[in-house]
């Protein structure tokens, strides 16, 4: 069984609207993800007979839904990211033009020059913090991510054993009516 893809798609667990029996329906009919529910033609779900008819243009609105939400964050995580890089380059830049404007400038006191020399220190100290918790929220929303795909590929896959076996037993008993 393939894997969900959460950081674009999500699971179709995520979905209000979904419960465990559509859940189970769906991927019974080959959909796994909320980014495969929102591809797939009103067509093809109508045509599911575990499917309630009614309910499809619910569930395939919010799966739109939720891909969009999932690449709107997405992209807004990695802006975010860029955005620090962008900003640090830049302060490093104007940290550079400081020192050598008023680092040996006979007419800036010692004074003034010492809280220059503090400032731009908080400053850079700030980004680096700044940095380095955004680096530490993307390892842990990676990890979260890992994790939950996991439980979620081990849930689907004790789904499918499930099934099969029930599969077999109905197999079973439907040819010892037949003999």
């Amino acid at each position: 069984m393939k894997k969900s893809k959460l950081p674009t798609g999500g699971h179709l667990a995520e979905m209000k609207s979904v419960g465990d029996e559509v859940v189970d329906c769906l991927v019974a009919n080959g959909i796994e993800t909320v980014e495969q529910l929102a591809r797939v033609s009103q067509k093809r779900l109508l045509n599911i007979d575990c499917l309630p008819g009614e309910l499809v243009p619910k569930i395939q609105t919010e799966a739109k839904r939720l891909v969009e939400e999932h690449k709107r964050r997405d992209a807004s995580l990695r802006k975010l990211v860029q955005d620090v890089a962008k900003l640090k380059k830049d302060v490093g830049g104007l940290v550079e033009h400081i020192r050598e404007r008023y680092a040996d400038n006979e007419e800036t006191s010692a004074e003034t020059r010492r809280a220059l020399r503090k400032e731009i220190g908080l400053t850079l100290a700030s980004l680096d913090l700044v940095e380095t918790n955004l680096s530490e929220q993307m390892q842990l929303f990676c990890k979260g991510l890992s994790k939950a795909d996991a439980r979620l590929a081990a849930v689907s896959d004790r789904d499918v054993e499930q099934i099969l076996a029930g599969l077999k037993k109905a197999r079973k008993k439907i040819d010892q009516m037949i003999d």
